[in-house]
């Protein structure tokens, strides 16, 4: 063989086919060259296989080998188990050297590395961002109290249009004046409405009969306490017919519900869903 040891004479000294020279040369290479080493764990057994696969193999369909070249094979595979068992005291030696070794050059690796400068495959930490802070609501901010704080009281509860929050409905909106269009105006008069409330061990179930109302138009049934904090006894729609006018006379009648005791009622309102009053009548 020409030339100093290949990587890809790692085969071929594990099959014993170099020479003393090459087979020499390759061992020296082998203890500073990982990758043969590598090489070398991979390839150990197969001079075992090999043997195993002459063992168990049918005749071959080939004359007989003369008696000289067959004590030549012989003595071949004998020599070949020899420098297998070389071999495997080599790759014993190897790892040892890759077990020491290891963490070393990977010192060495770290410590060349610049200063700020991330390891290769090591994903730099994602920077810091600022966030800004909410904006707070100065005095002249109209935002309600959070959600599920108990709404502050009112001394007009009938006055102003409640707001839907957490629940139940606040005060503060449009003056009651505020009438909405879809209210009969044909020479009758407005809404009206009846509310009978109920006693349960739950609160109270109220029943509502309206009338004098026309659509599209949501609307919703409010129980104002004695506080002036309103809350949703029930919701719903009207279509364009409308009910208790003389296009359709028939009423709305429905019923809902409320955890307020009867005690705690002061009087019943019915809004739009955009606040607008429609009526407002006592139990």
């Amino acid at each position: 063989m020409s030339g100093g040891p290949t990587h890809t004479d790692v085969a071929a000294y594990v099959l014993g086919v170099l020479d003393d020279a090459d087979n020499a040369l390759f061992e020296a290479h082998l203890l500073d060259c990982p990758h043969c080493q590598l090489d070398l764990l991979e390839l150990q057994d197969l001079p075992g296989v090999l043997d195993r696969v002459r063992q168990t193999w049918p005749n071959p369909p080939l004359p007989a080998p003369r008696a000289p070249v067959l004590h030549q094979l012989l003595d071949a595979t004998a020599e070949a188990r020899r420098k297998g068992r070389r071999t495997a005291k080599l790759v014993a030696a190897a790892a040892v050297l890759l077990i020491i070794a290891g963490p070393l050059v990977t010192l060495a690796v770290l410590a060349s590395a610049s200063p700020g400068t991330p390891y290769a495959g090591v994903a730099p930490p994602p920077a810091a961002t600022t966030q800004a802070p909410p904006a707070t609501s100065g005095p002249e901010s109209s935002s309600g109290p959070p959600e599920g704080a108990a709404p502050p009281p009112s001394t007009a509860p009938s006055s102003p249009s409640p707001t839907v929050k957490g629940g139940h409905v606040e005060p503060g909106g449009p003056p009651e004046d505020r009438r909405d269009p879809h209210l009969l105006s044909q020479g009758s008069a407005a809404v009206a409405a009846k509310v009978s409330v109920k006693r349960r061990e739950w609160g109270s179930r109220v029943d509502l009969q309206l009338e004098g109302v026309t659509g599209p138009l949501r609307c919703q049934l409010l129980a104002v306490t004695n506080e002036g904090t309103a809350w949703v006894v029930v919701g719903w729609a009207v279509p364009a017919k409308g009910y208790g006018v003389p296009a359709s006379p028939k009423p709305l009648r429905l019923s809902g519900g409320t955890a307020l005791s009867p005690e705690e009622i002061d009087h019943f309102e019915i809004r739009s869903d955009d606040g607008a009053l429609l009526t407002s009548v006592s139990p």
